[in-house]
């Protein structure tokens, strides 16, 4: 909604979806926007209560229905800057807000697997990895109130700004999509503790793959045999797994 006539940017923009949620909420919208009564046309406006919006209500109606384990929000960054991955708390909150030990072992170890190569995230919580803090996020109303695990991924622009002209940057959009996706299917994977067995799979399906070329190249008449053996040996690898283990290596490898 127009919140004020004068101010054409709440207008055009509204509020800023990610400070309506309820933990702190508005807490930091005077260190975000500074005074009034200019504050008002901020575009990071949590908004006059926190769920005042339909995207926030539906999202909080999902979650209590759904009730998932685990949940990642993409998030478009105005630069071109390598993307990051962040997890809770943004804001500040009461003195004692942080994470208890274990969530932030299982929270760095799972952002870490979430990666799709050394280095290619920044990993922490927001002030850590941005230098800023924010109430009324929907991490912290996930992980606080809903027991969710919640990653946010802040994406890099190919073009630097948050949106990009498909004609000029669809190809390194949709290379860039597919790694980010990437990362929530490693996510679903840690849920269902699959990790190692794709890992396994992925290992072994190169390491054929290595020995049959080299078998082409070096090997002639014997090639048959070499095969036969490479698909023996890989079977044998796949059938260790136990309950759908071995399911998620077929697939892997597939």
């Amino acid at each position: 909604p127009d919140l004020n006539a004068s101010c054409p940017r709440i207008a055009a923009q509204g509020v800023d979806l990610n400070r309506n949620f309820p933990p702190d909420h508005g807490a930091t919208f005077a260190e975000e926007c500074g005074p009034s009564p200019g504050s008002d046309c901020c575009s990071a406006h949590p908004g006059w209560e926190p769920i005042s919006e339909p995207e926030a209500h539906a999202l909080v109606m999902a979650a209590t229905s759904f009730r998932p384990d685990a949940a990642m929000s993409f998030h478009s960054r105005d630069s071109d800057a390598a993307p990051i991955l962040l997890y809770p708390y943004a804001s500040p909150g009461p003195p004692d807000r942080a994470l208890n030990p274990a969530d932030l072992r299982r929270y760095r170890e799972w952002g870490r697997t979430m990666e799709p190569g050394p280095g290619r995230y920044s990993l922490g919580d927001p002030y850590g990895a941005l230098g800023y803090r924010a109430s009324g996020t929907w991490m912290d109303w996930m992980h606080s109130e809903r027991s969710v695990t919640a990653f946010v991924l802040e994406s890099s622009s190919p073009c630097g700004d948050r949106w990009c002209d498909p004609r000029e940057y669809g190809g390194r959009m949709r290379a860039q999509a597919r790694t980010y996706a990437g990362s929530g299917v490693a996510l679903v994977g840690l849920v269902l503790g699959v990790r190692p067995a794709r890992h396994r799979a992925s290992g072994m399906a190169a390491l054929a793959l290595a020995g049959l070329v080299l078998a082409l190249l070096l090997r002639g008449g014997r090639v048959h045999l070499l095969i036969r053996r490479l698909a023996c040996t890989l079977r044998r690898r796949m059938r260790k797994g136990d309950g759908d283990t071995g399911s998620v290596e077929m697939q892997g490898l597939v």
